[in-house]
């Protein structure tokens, strides 16, 4: 007759499988698998090894066997052990400028998270092109797309003004070139009468209204409606390209790139080509000693309505030749670090 009291061995074993997983060293249950980034558990996954890491922060492989030790080499995300790692899971690159070696790199990313004003917008190049303006501007961390970026109210003494001395010549003859490139987010206003304007380096040749603006500029006309780079030379010739609004959604962010090479101009939205003009002729403009910089508004005038309402992101300037090879890479790499599509 079979005794109905499990053996002594039996009661042993049991008691010695109790202790290991009340220790936490075994686990036999089903829906255990640690998935990284706090996920849900993959109900289909049996925990068959001894394995104290979880994989829970990012460095670690959701593809390896459940319970094995995470490997630390690979992005925390789905793809197999070993693979290219997982772009949503992977920590964002530092801060770059489009193309390599900019003469003026004006980045909000690289402002301290902690500021919440600024009346200069320090040079992340070694040239020391630091933009000043007369009134204090916000910062705002989420003030480009959700992205970081310098905010315009369209105060004419929020100009930020970089000195002529620290930008060298836009010139696009015999073997020169330039390009601006541009991360901005707009805004309406039912109070405005003149182009807002997105950066100028002009000299003025008269008295308002009936001035002439020389040199190159980058604006938005009244309803913003349309974009336009302006170029004018002191002999009065002039080049003007210019497209519609990139979108209707006017907090939206935008690249715009102005780019002159070869002896024409550019305008270039979100990566596409817009426009291009030539036949500007150039002679004296511009230089160093009477054009500095200015973004967000023109310093030669107190005019409010030429004030941008918005946001600014990033401004970075070249004044060497890039070819369009070069200014459409620096355009797909910054639209993907700023959210463009």
């Amino acid at each position: 007759m079979r005794s109905p009291l499990p053996s002594l061995r039996s009661v042993t074993r049991l008691t010695a499988l109790t202790a290991l997983a009340a220790a936490g060293l075994l686990a036999a249950c089903v829906g255990t698998d640690p998935v990284p980034g706090g996920g849900t558990p993959n109900p289909s996954a049996t925990t068959t090894t001894t394995s104290t890491t979880t994989g829970t922060t990012p460095g670690t492989d959701a593809s390896l066997p459940d319970g094995a030790a995470p490997d630390a080499s690979l992005p925390d995300g789905a793809a197999p052990d070993g693979a290219a790692p997982d772009a949503a899971d992977a920590a964002p690159p530092p801060p770059a400028p489009p193309v390599v070696s900019p003469n003026v790199w004006l980045d909000a990313r690289k402002i301290p998270a902690t500021t919440t004003t600024l009346r200069t917008w320090t040079d992340s190049t070694a040239n020391g092109a630091n933009a000043t303006s007369l009134a204090a501007l916000t910062f705002s961390p989420t003030a480009v797309g959700g992205r970081p970026g310098v905010v315009f109210v369209g105060d004419a003494s929020q100009a930020l003004s970089i000195p002529a001395a620290k930008v060298p010549p836009f010139r696009a003859f015999a073997g020169a070139g330039y390009a601006v490139f541009m991360v901005a987010a707009y805004k309406d206003t039912a109070a405005r009468t003149a182009q807002a304007v997105l950066f100028a380096r002009r000299a003025s040749t008269g008295i308002f209204p009936a001035l002439e603006r020389v040199g190159l500029q980058l604006t938005m006309n009244n309803t913003l409606t349309e974009v336009a780079a302006e170029l004018t030379s002191f002999s009065g010739t002039q080049v003007t390209v210019e497209a519609k609004a990139a979108t209707p959604t006017k907090t939206a962010p935008h690249l715009y790139v102005v780019h002159g090479v070869g002896g024409a101009v550019t305008l270039r939205v979100d990566g596409a080509v817009v426009q291009t003009a030539s036949g500007f002729v150039e002679n004296n403009f511009p230089t160093n000693a009477d054009l500095p910089l200015d973004i967000g508004a023109y310093t030669s005038t107190t005019a409010a309505q030429f004030g941008l309402v918005g946001a600014i992101g990033l401004v970075a300037v070249y004044t060497r030749p890039l070819s369009v090879a070069e200014v459409a890479a620096g355009e797909a790499a910054t639209k993907a670090a700023w959210g463009i599509p």
